[in-house]
């Protein structure tokens, strides 16, 4: 699993080799990739403890959902 809580990234090149390495990611509105959300290759939520660990508890607790993620993040 990638985590980037970015507050401004123009376009972050580490989510998006994390993305291309085949990892789930959980991603910010500041890291500016909406796709990740909408392929179903991770999940935006707002940069802040809460919600990040509401997301990565949950992702970490899935590994179907991990892998599935994953394979698609890499495609």
């Amino acid at each position: 699993v990638f985590c980037l809580p970015a507050s401004g990234e123009g376009l972050s090149m580490a989510a998006l080799e994390a993305l291309a390495a085949g990892l789930p990611a959980v991603l910010s509105p500041g890291c500016n990739l909406p796709e990740a959300a909408e392929y179903g290759a991770g999940v935006i939520v707002a940069p802040e403890p809460e919600p990040l660990a509401t997301a990565l508890r949950g992702l970490l607790a899935d590994a179907e959902r991990r892998a599935t993620m994953g394979a698609t993040a890499r495609r």
